[in-house]
């Protein structure tokens, strides 16, 4: 499926479940995004209320893959299989245009702010973008209605795999 164009300012950071509903919004308009699949696996012996360690695993086509490299994780991966982590596959739809059909990476927008414990918290993540320039486009948006102590934008490649040498708590 072809990237198109939707309104930014109607992009709102959005999590995990909402994304259906943006589409039902548009869908008068015959407009659709690209869903991919984000996994996240969290230390829940080092998470508390209101914070969560968690590592980015990757972007991937499809939720079985996503599952698949979970599982994977949890089994093999120094750290992952050695302490109490599970996994969480979020949808997340790819905005903006994109001149060819083949997608091989993806931006994303995020901002959070610091706790009293130097804990990142209020965190904000965007959807996907099909380009840089989109995503600096959604980021500057977002600064202007949300305060955060940090922002960014990182890119993912579609399909590969981050922390896949683990991890080790000291």
């Amino acid at each position: 499926m072809e990237c198109v164009e939707l309104p930014i300012s109607k992009i709102n950071w959005i999590g995990f479940g909402e994304a259906e509903q943006m589409l039902l919004d548009y869908a008068h308009k015959e407009i659709s995004c690209k869903v991919l699949y984000r996994l996240i696996i969290s230390d829940t012996e080092l998470s508390y209320e209101g914070y969560s360690e968690r590592f980015h695993i990757g972007i991937f086509e499809t939720k079985a893959i996503a599952e698949t490299t979970a599982a994977y994780y949890l089994e093999n991966i120094v750290g992952f299989k050695d302490y109490s982590c599970r996994y969480q596959v979020e949808e997340k739809c790819v905005y903006g245009s994109l001149t060819n059909s083949e997608l091989k990476e993806v931006w994303i927008v995020w901002g959070y702010s610091y706790n009293d414990k130097g804990d990142e918290t209020d965190i904000i993540e965007s959807q996907l973008f099909c380009t840089k320039e989109q995503a600096e486009n959604e980021l500057e948006r977002l600064k202007s209605d949300y305060k955060r102590d940090e922002w960014g934008v990182d890119k993912y490649i579609i399909g590969a795999k981050n922390c896949t040498e683990g991890f080790i708590r000291v």
